[in-house]
């Protein structure tokens, strides 16, 4: 089978980049003959694994023909971005001329069986119209649904071309009944996948591990969005010690927001610490030498990060994203290992009303002190078995939607 994948975006650091990427490496090791299409920084190359057999079609951004910074998903992306809110007519021909070429000639060279496009928006609907004797599939990822929603860019030919993909792949049950809802898509031609997690990177510490203190962290985007704010000041009014515990941030963000969060936490009293952007490999073992992880955001897709931290064992703290439950199951959520926030009242989909703020951020608290506790008590200390939901349990069923078209 030969497939293309097309993206918009730096198919690397975000998580539907890193969807994007551990896709193609599960295909690759079934003998899938794989191409990519992406949008990347003119300075930049498509940063795959060198070791995979991968054709590679760029479409560069601050170039003359598309004299602007990669378009990013989410408002605040972890590398200079511009906000689709922002295009003008000029900027939105350029990428589609740009986007154009790309996906035309990789169709004549590269001859895919099948075309899996990432993100239920602009490109996927603009690939589509494009090539009509092509199975295609869309991946929602989430923040898709949340430009459409907050945004209004070519709504109708979005919808229209979406309606025409072959098959669409939701993370979950939620957004599917999304999904089906906006575009007005037969239920039958939406298929439930999930997420994933690299096994391989994403394992519990050994029982020898010592701790000076409670570790806690995040790991994301460094933005509003993910309820960073709120996460700060209520570490920062925890009932404990300054020595016997720290917050670290691990991720990116750019602008106000990211300077607003900096000097949030600046203010604390207690240490907080930002990582940077972080490769998987250090990823990892910044969660085998913490304690809890916690995701305090107000909207999300299908966040991969809550099976990597609780493969590697932590306690987990995280809003109560729709389809987070479902998708994690039953023995999970009954685990002990994982504590849900309820989420304060929501304008346009990810602003929290600002009353509600404070609510939220006691929640935070009392929900840290709560696993300190079951920590200090060595309960529900047992490591969970998270391996049906890795990256090549999800490319297993990818696979079988794929082999029926």
């Amino acid at each position: 089978m030969k497939i293309l994948h097309i993206t918009a975006q730096k198919p690397f650091k975000t998580g539907s980049g890193i969807y994007v990427r551990k896709v193609i490496e599960q295909f690759d090791k079934k003998g899938f003959k794989q191409a990519i299409i992406a949008g990347i920084s003119n300075e930049e190359k498509i940063d795959i694994d060198t070791h995979l057999s991968l054709e590679k079609y760029p479409v560069y951004f601050n170039v003359k023909e598309m004299p602007f910074p990669v378009i990013g998903m989410s408002d605040v992306m972890p590398y200079e971005s511009t906000r689709y809110r922002d295009l003008d007519e000029n900027m939105i021909d350029c990428f589609r001329q740009g986007f154009s070429r790309q996906v035309i000639e990789a169709v004549e060279i590269f001859n895919p069986d099948i075309i899996i496009c990432h993100h239920l928006y602009f490109l996927t609907a603009l690939t589509r119209s494009l090539i009509k004797d092509k199975k295609i599939f869309g991946v929602c990822h989430g923040t898709d649904l949340r430009q459409l929603k907050s945004i209004d860019l070519k709504q109708d030919f979005i919808k229209d071309n979406i309606r025409k993909l072959d098959a669409i792949l939701a993370l979950h049950n939620d957004q599917k009944e999304d999904i089906k809802e906006y575009f007005d898509i037969k239920e039958s031609n939406i298929h439930v996948v999930g997420s994933g997690y690299d096994d391989s990177i994403f394992y519990s510490r050994d029982s020898s591990y010592e701790k000076d203190c409670i570790k806690v962290i995040y790991a994301g985007k460094i933005s509003y969005s993910k309820g960073l704010i709120p996460l700060i000041k209520a570490f920062s009014s925890l009932d404990i010690p300054k020595d016997k515990i720290k917050l670290s941030l691990a991720g990116m963000g750019s602008g106000k927001e990211y300077k607003d969060i900096l000097n949030t936490a600046k203010e604390s009293p207690y240490k907080i610490e930002f990582l940077g952007n972080l490769i998987q490999d250090d990823l990892a073992e910044k969660f085998r030498q913490s304690d809890i992880f916690i995701l305090p955001s107000f909207y999300e897709g299908l966040p991969l990060v809550l099976i990597e931290a609780l493969a590697s064992g932590l306690y987990v703290i995280t809003s109560e994203i729709p389809g987070v439950r479902q998708w994690l199951g039953e023995e999970i959520n009954n685990s002990g290992k994982i504590r849900y926030l309820t989420l304060p009242r929501l304008i346009n989909v990810d602003i929290p009303v600002e009353e509600d703020l404070p609510m939220f951020e006691n929640n935070i608290k009392n929900e840290i002190q709560k696993i300190i506790k079951n920590i200090n008590e060595n309960k529900y200390n047992n490591n969970l078995d998270v391996t049906h939901l890795s990256w090549r349990k999800l490319s297993n069923r990818i696979e079988k939607i794929l082999y029926k078209f």
